[in-house]
């Protein structure tokens, strides 16, 4: 009987941190909007919309990013200063993000 409580206890912890790593890990699926104030070979900075934190953060590319601009296939090189994306990825203990994907909205009116 003792044993069966040890392991109804180490079931529910173990099922319960389970639970707050998984709201953990959502937090950084959701989608992140910014405005791309440069790009340097596979880094964006970006300073997302609204503000969460104060500052900038900056976004890599990887050869597995896919890249869209109004939710058709695009390129790198439709990434400029000034455009506004969304990206969804994964967001690195350092703050970094890593894109899975990218879309750029919006069309001309972006400025260089």
């Amino acid at each position: 009987m003792k044993i069966a409580k040890q392991l109804v206890i180490v079931f529910s912890f173990v099922f319960f941190v389970s639970i707050a790593l998984d709201v953990q890990a959502e937090t950084h699926r959701k989608p992140l909007q910014g405005k791309v104030l440069s790009v340097e070979g596979d880094t964006l900075i970006v300073l997302p919309d609204p503000v969460p934190p104060p500052e900038p953060i900056k976004v890599t590319i990887i050869d597995q990013t896919k890249l869209t601009k109004n939710n058709q296939p695009s390129g790198k090189e439709e990434l400029k200063k000034g455009s506004s994306i969304t990206l969804n990825g994964t967001k690195l203990t350092t703050g970094e993000f890593v894109a899975k994907q990218i879309n750029i909205v919006g069309g001309s009116h972006d400025r260089e």
